[in-house]
């Protein structure tokens, strides 16, 4: 499993999908410093909250997507599977180690998100600067992403499933779409994608059990649908 996801990991450095995300991981922090170059003022902590908001409701799903596009085509499209079969990976341990990359890509472009307001935000006369609370900010924003990557699961089972590229990015939109309905219908605060955001930064308006509830069934529904497709279809070569 190890020498599986190392080997994901040299096939992605190099990919555009890769170059793509760590680009959009520096847009907020980038962003935020030329506005606060040009209109003095602002809270490092407040300002990373709002990034927090805005990564996990718009910019994390377009990119969990296209991951995710990306994860589960490109060993069909470069024919790459014949040289993993041979491997001892079994087709459960093929999705899981995929999912785990996922995992892990979200993770780093959190890290890099965080990392660069951490040097830039200061820099540009941010007030409020404080490790011990930055440190608590980035948890916030990882357990987000640890939440979001579960309610993606079951974009995993459409790409397989439908091999359709724009299929997976324009259920991204509609869950961007979900989140922008809050304010208009009260029940969409349940829908699994709206949750990530306040479920990690304490902002439910609703039992936060019923939200973990929510995005553990998200989670598991996607993970049986994957099991269940894969066991039935034969694996492409």
């Amino acid at each position: 499993m190890l020498r599986f996801i190392q080997m994901e990991f040299f096939k992605i450095k190099s990919s555009r999908t890769f170059i793509i995300t760590i680009i959009g991981a520096l847009l907020m922090p980038i962003l935020n410093t030329i506005i606060t170059i040009f209109y003095k003022g602002g809270n490092v902590i407040e300002t990373m909250n709002g990034d927090i908001n805005t990564y996990l409701t718009l910019f994390s799903i377009i990119f969990g997507a296209a991951i995710i596009n990306y994860l589960f085509t490109i060993d069909i499209e470069t024919r790459t599977l014949k040289s993993i079969i041979p491997l001892p990976v079994s087709r459960m341990e093929y999705i899981i180690g995929k999912l785990i990359t996922l995992l892990i890509w979200m993770i780093i472009l959190v890290l890099i998100t965080m990392l660069t307001a951490t040097i830039l935000y200061p820099l540009v006369g941010m007030s409020g600067f404080d490790i011990n609370l930055i440190l608590q900010t980035t948890g916030k924003f990882l357990l987000g992403t640890l939440i979001l990557f579960l309610t993606l699961i079951p974009l995993v089972f459409v790409i397989i499933a439908t091999k359709n590229h724009s299929a997976t990015l324009v259920l991204a939109v509609l869950f961007i779409f979900a989140n922008i309905s809050i304010p208009f219908y009260k029940n969409a605060e349940y829908i699994p994608w709206n949750i990530p955001a306040p479920l990690a930064t304490n902002t439910l308006t609703f039992s936060p059990t019923i939200a973990w509830t929510i995005v553990i069934l998200t989670g598991l529904i996607g993970f049986i649908l994957v099991k269940i497709w894969i066991n039935k279809k034969d694996i492409p070569l």
